[in-house]
């Protein structure tokens, strides 16, 4: 996992509860708020009707969601409900709070790629500008900050990423 994860681990182990019940805790967390902005999003194209609630209950109780977090405390949800926050804030025509939130979640987790051919189109269509898109790898270099300030090397911090593509031939 890439630091901004680990620095939550980290923050968990100041918690009175076992290691495993605070990770699944966590990613739990996040599921709250990936239906947090599934609610909102569909909350943009049917206000005041019941659909908003019933998206974010579906999203919540999805069984892949709930195996994924609760289950097998896998850390999806964490980027996940970041990247959902990015295409709400581009719904809201925010794009640098969306970018923002975009690169909240490539640092967490690299899937976070799939999303970038959607913000190359959102910029040719000028709802995104783009010198917002720096903002990406800027968040990613400023939450490595903390752990090279601790002493973590910075080769590793800035390829993780690659790395991690070579480990399964």
């Amino acid at each position: 996992y890439n630091v901004p994860y680990l620095y939550l681990l980290l923050m968990l182990t100041h918690l009175p509860v076992p290691a495993l019940y605070g990770i699944k805790l966590l990613s739990t967390a996040f599921d709250l708020l990936l239906a947090f902005f599934a609610y909102r999003i569909v909350a943009l194209h049917r206000p005041n009707t019941w659909w908003p609630a019933v998206a974010a209950a579906v999203v919540l109780f999805l069984p892949t969601v709930v195996m994924n977090s609760s289950l097998w405390g896998q850390a999806d949800s964490v980027y996940s409900a970041f990247a959902i926050g990015g295409v709400y804030f581009v719904l809201r025509r925010r794009p640098w709070l969306a970018c923002l939130f975009f690169g909240l979640a490539f640092a967490v987790k690299l899937q976070t790629i799939f999303l970038f051919p959607v913000l190359l189109l959102l910029v040719l269509r000028r709802w995104v500008p783009w010198r917002a898109l720096l903002l990406i790898p800027g968040v990613y270099l400023v939450l490595d900050v903390p752990a090279l300030l601790a002493g973590a090397n910075p080769g590793t911090l800035f390829t993780i990423y690659a790395t991690q593509t070579d480990t399964y031939n």
